[in-house]
Formats: C-alpha cells, sequence, structure tokens
C-alpha cells in the first residue's frame, strides 16, 4: 500500500498531543485535611502520574487514537496499484480532439471524447504526490495548451474547457511534439489518449516512452456519412451537384434505412428514402436551382447513427443578378465582342445605370471615377499616375496569379509591342515585363480600378484565350460582390478560406458557425482565414462587402469509426470506465484503487462504538474515568 499525499502523515503527531493532553487533563486544587486514611484511593487515583497505569485504565483514549489515525490515513490517500506499478510522475497526456472523438455508441451514451476526458481526469486525480503533468491538444496541428505543471488542478480545469473540433488529428505529430518534450523531461511518459490504433498512427513500432490509451465503445459503431460534396454551378445560374453516401457499418450489421433531404435557405425542394447495405455506397445528382439572391444549400441525412457530424453538407450558392457595364471611349470590336461573351454582364453604351461598372477605352480622366471601373489607355491625373515615357519594343508579360484579377491566366501569353511607362501611386502590378507596369489593379477610397496601360491594338491580347478570362475576373473584382472573388463557396474543414476582397491590412468581422464573433486583419492579398476547425458557415464581412463560405468534414478516414483489434502495449477505454487488456489494467501505468473510503468508514465505525460504550458504560465507571 502507498500514499497518494504522504505529506499528510505529519499529522500523526496529533496523536502525540491527543496524549498528552490526557496526561494534564486533570486540574488539582491544594486543600488541607485532617487524615489522609479516607482519601487513599483518591491518592491512588490522583497518581495519574504513573503513565502506565493511566493508560492501561483509558479505553476511551485508545479508540480516539485508533480513529484519529484512520482519519489522517485516510488524508494522505492510500491505494493500491493492480499491476504493481504506479503512474509516472511526470506525464505528457496527449488528447485526440478529431472529428471521429464525437461518435456516440448507443442513444445517450456518451461520446469517445467525453470518455477520453474521464479518463485523463481518473490519471491525474490517481497520481503520485509532487508529479508533474503537460497537456497537448492533437487536431489538424498540435497545441501545447499546458506546459509541464506540479499543479494538476489547473490542468484538469483546462481539460473540461477543451472541445473536439470537426477536422482530422496528426497524432504522430502531435508525439514528436511530446518528444521534444523529453529532452527536459527524460523520465516522463507520454500517454496518447485516442479511437485509433497504432497500425493507423503510423506508429507500430511504439517507442517505451509513448503509451497508447485506446478509447472504445461497447457496441460496434454504425454510421453513415456524406463523404463526397461537388457543385458544378453554371455561368447563367443553375448547374448540377453531387453528393455520395456511404454505410460505413462493421460487416455483419444490418442495412440501415435513410431519408436524404436537400434544402435551399429554408425551402425543402427534394426528399430522397433509401437503403444502403454495409459497406455499400450511393451517388446522387440532382440540378441545382438557380437563385436571384445568395442561398445556402443543405443535403441532410434524416437518420440515427454514431457520428452525427457527417451527416449533413452544405453550400453557399451565389445570386445570379446580371449586372450593368458602361462601356464608353475609343471603339474596339474585339473589346465588344469579349463583353458580348459575359452573359451575366448587360453592356450599355448611353446612359449609366444606377451602380453600374465603367469600362473606358483610352483618353483622360480628371480624377478616379467612383465604384469599379476598367481603364483601357487611360492617363488619370498627376496624383495617381505619372507618366515617364512610351516604350517601344516586344514584351511578354507575367501574371500575378494570386491577385484575384490576374489568377489562371499565365498559361495563355501574349504580346504587347508599345506600351506607356507609368508609376501608377498606391497600386499593385497584376502583369509586367522589362521593369514596366503594363496592368495594375488600385484602390482608393471607395473606388476600384484596373488600368491597362497599353493601347489594345498595340498587342495580341484580344486575340488570346486570355482576354475574356482576364475580363470576367476584372469585372467580378470591380463589382465587389461576385463570388468568385470572394472566396470559395464549400471547402472542407482544416483548409484555408482564401478572402480575395479583403485588401492588407483590412480588418474583417467574422461570425463562425458556433455563433462567436472575432476580428481577423487580412495579411498581403490574397489574405487566408485558416481557424476552420468548426463544420458550418462562416460569414466575413468588410468595408465593401459581406460574403458566406461552408465548411464540411467530407472525410471517409474520420466518419470510418471502426478500429481495428488492439495490439501489445494498448489499453482499451470501455463504456465509463477502464478495461484491462493486453496486459496494462487501467491508464498506463496501472489502475490506482484508492482505499481512503475504507479508512474513514472505519473511522466511523469505531466513533459509533465510543458512542455506544459511553452510553452504556455504568456510572460508576464513567466516575473513574
Amino acid at each position: 500500500m502507498s500514499f497518494l499525499r504522504p505529506v499528510m502523515l505529519w499529522w500523526l503527531l496529533v496523536l502525540l498531543l491527543m496524549i498528552l493532553f490526557y496526561f494534564f487533563r486533570l486540574y488539582r486544587e491544594e486543600r488541607h485535611v485532617g487524615s489522609l486514611l479516607l482519601w487513599k484511593r483518591a491518592w491512588e487515583t490522583a497518581g495519574g502520574d504513573h503513565i502506565g497505569r493511566k493508560l492501561r485504565l483509558s479505553r476511551l483514549l485508545i479508540l480516539e487514537l485508533f480513529i484519529a489515525l484512520l482519519l489522517v490515513l485516510a488524508m494522505a490517500r492510500p491505494f493500491l496499484v493492480s499491476s504493481g506499478k504506479v503512474p509516472a510522475r511526470e506525464m505528457i497526456i496527449i488528447l485526440d480532439v478529431s472529428a471521429s472523438m464525437k461518435a456516440i455508441a448507443g442513444n445517450g451514451g456518451k461520446s469517445r471524447f467525453e470518455k477520453a476526458v474521464m479518463a485523463v481526469q481518473k490519471l491525474l486525480k490517481g497520481a503520485p504526490s509532487g508529479s508533474q503533468a503537460m497537456l497537448i491538444a492533437a487536431g489538424l496541428r498540435p497545441v501545447t495548451l499546458r506546459g509541464f505543471s506540479g499543479d494538476l488542478k489547473i490542468i484538469s480545469e483546462i481539460l473540461e474547457r477543451v472541445r473536439s473540433e470537426d477536422n482530422r488529428a496528426d497524432l504522430t505529430a502531435a508525439v514528436r511534439l511530446a518528444q521534444a518534450s523529453l529532452r527536459t523531461q527524460p523520465e516522463a511518459v507520454i500517454y496518447v489518449f485516442t479511437d485509433a490504433a497504432k497500425s493507423e498512427l503510423g506508429m507500430n513500432n511504439l517507442p517505451p516512452s509513448v503509451q497508447l490509451v485506446r478509447i472504445s465503445g461497447r457496441e460496434a459503431p454504425e454510421n453513415l456519412a456524406v463523404t463526397t460534396f461537388n457543385i458544378r454551378p453554371d455561368t447563367g445560374g443553375g448547374g448540377k451537384f453531387f453528393l455520395k453516401v456511404e454505410n460505413l457499418s462493421p460487416p455483419g450489421t444490418q442495412a440501415r434505412e435513410a431519408t436524404l433531404e436537400i434544402k435551399i435557405g429554408s425551402r425543402k425542394i427534394r426528399e430522397e428514402r433509401f437503403s444502403l447495405s454495409p459497406g455499400g455506397a450511393k451517388p446522387f445528382i440532382f440540378d441545382l436551382p438557380r437563385v436571384r439572391e445568395e442561398q445556402i444549400l443543405e443535403a441532410s441525412l434524416k437518420t440515427e447513427d454514431a457520428l452525427a457530424l457527417d451527416n449533413t453538407v452544405r453550400a453557399v450558392i451565389p445570386g445570379h443578378k446580371n449586372r450593368d457595364v458602361l462601356l464608353t471611349g475609343e471603339e474596339n470590336p474585339f473589346l465588344e465582342s469579349a463583353l458580348a461573351l459575359l452573359s451575366e454582364y448587360n453592356v450599355v453604351k448611353d446612359k449609366a445605370p444606377q451602380n453600374a461598372i465603367q469600362v473606358i477605352n483610352g483618353g483622360r480622366l480628371p480624377a478616379l471615377p467612383p465604384g469599379g471601373s476598367l481603364l483601357l489607355n487611360v492617363i488619370l491625373p498627376e496624383g495617381l499616375m505619372q507618366e515617364e515615357d512610351v516604350v517601344a519594343g516586344r514584351f511578354s508579360p507575367r501574371w500575378d496569379e494570386t491577385h484575384p484579377v490576374s489568377r489562371f491566366l499565365n498559361m495563355a501569353p501574349f504580346s504587347v509591342f508599345q506600351a506607356r511607362k507609368l508609376k501608377v501611386s498606391s497600386s499593385r502590378t497584376l502583369a509586367s515585363a522589362d521593369n514596366l507596369s503594363l496592368i495594375c489593379a488600385l484602390e482608393k477610397g471607395g473606388s476600384r480600378a484596373v488600368t491597362v496601360n497599353f493601347a489594345l491594338e498595340d498587342s495580341d491580347l484580344p486575340l488570346s484565350p486570355a482576354f475574356p478570362i482576364f475580363l470576367k475576373q476584372a469585372l467580378a473584382w470591380l463589382s465587389m460582390e461576385d463570388r468568385d472573388t470572394a472566396g470559395p463557396g464549400m471547402i472542407r474543414t482544416g483548409q484555408p478560406i482564401p478572402l480575395y476582397f479583403a485588401g492588407q491590412g483590412e480588418k474583417l468581422q467574422v461570425m463562425t458557425p458556433g455563433g462567436e464573433n472575432c476580428e481577423f486583419t487580412a495579411g498581403p492579398s490574397p489574405a487566408y482565414y485558416t481557424d476552420t476547425h468548426q463544420q458550418g458557415i462562416y460569414t466575413f464581412k468588410g468595408k465593401h462587402a459581406a460574403w458566406k463560405t461552408a465548411v464540411n468534414l467530407l472525410d471517409r478516414q474520420e466518419s470510418n469509426l471502426a478500429v481495428s483489434d488492439n495490439s501489445s502495449g494498448e489499453s482499451v477505454v470501455s463504456g465509463d470506465g477502464i478495461k484491462a487488456e493486453t496486459g496494462i489494467s487501467g491508464p498506463p501505468g496501472g489502475m490506482i484503487r484508492e482505499l481512503w473510503w475504507v479508512f474513514v468508514l472505519a473511522a466511523l465505525l469505531l466513533l459509533f462504538a465510543e458512542t455506544i460504550y459511553i452510553i452504556m458504560r455504568p456510572a460508576g465507571g464513567r466516575k473513574q474515568a
């Protein structure tokens, strides 16, 4: 038997104090009497100076000493270890926070993550006095939640606040992070609480310092999951979307029935019931409805299975509204033909509609037009543009593919035979050659402009396949509301969201699927938002626009909840307790069975016996005591 808090044994000194108090508890008064004959018996009793006699006569003192001894031993938390091995004093705890840890076996049961937290709490509670622990959350990127600390209560409080994520975990990276800490704590033992087997971690031969505690359920998990989801919108609205449902239940289980429900916004547009055998897959292809306003497309499985997270997928469908484009300046048939190919834009030449994008070919402007404007061979005021010279030659520009206007254009090169050598202030060069800024993007106040610093007739760009792509992407960026420039309408958890709308340094308001609001400062364009660990809809609000992106799990590995049989060196957490298998009982290092309650119960029984003794003893004995 050992003690978790041996420092409490110092309280045994109280027993000595009780004995001393017993010796000096009688206070005698000095009196003058005529004879000592009748006081002989009293004198013998008062001979309490004789220690042995006083101890021999005090049964109550013996009972009280035993009660105090039992209570002190209970405070020291005595325990036994079933495997005969005491847990390590230095522990590095790795907690798997992946999506599969949210799986629940049975109705109303605890999730794997909750079982893992309970197992870690039990390990911390049973740690010897003076132990130190370190806590690592193993998500897509492992995070150290707390370095080595001797205050296990703080570790336990942090553990209560940890939440599982909606993506996979990189357990190998988490173990490597923990092993790096062994340099300062070489005696530490790494405990990995996960639902994955060693073969799935790429660690078939675990080092002695790593102990795997595998979380499992009492029942074989049955799970239907949407594992594939994709959308192919048409340029004029509508299109197709595709999804695949798989039954990842263990072999031998019954076929599962479910209903696939399709919704646009709050409106149900399709419902289909189906049955799927274990290991089977069923694809679905549906028409994508044409919507005028941005809507959320949601496909969900109506069924009860072990993991609800992978039953729903979403995508943001952009609204289809034709934008007006005002074309002014010199006539150019190539420009007009290319604009006519863009069905989502209405080209007008006379009266400027409200909020129209301006396309100006040639000339000079006194100021930068408000809103969005595409300026082809246009000279701006000196405060915005400084013209140095006209350079003749043959130039082969290079595109900056990181900007939304110039993406995907390097595959279609073009040549420029004559261009102006210009300096455009507060601009970003999109296409350059021989230190010439041929195409620039600039933002000033609430205005955006794309400047082409050469005449179209002095280039073969209008004959290049890149020209209509360039026009489409330029107009989309200038409109400040097109889905192609805002970012994707759907990604997987853990993937970054490109924020093409956001300018460098712009502060964005972000609302996560959990309803939390935070501020995000955009970096160099394109900025990326990387905290996509929750499934659902992320909403972004900037200076000029607001847009949404859907994040889905779509990870077959996380949806496949079946775990291969454990092998040597693992322990298994099953249900609410820890099931001993493979030679390790409970948490690695031995299953601690605390005995403090036995000592408390014995103390209460002795206290009850003392009370009965005091009540039942004769009056004379009571006086003698």
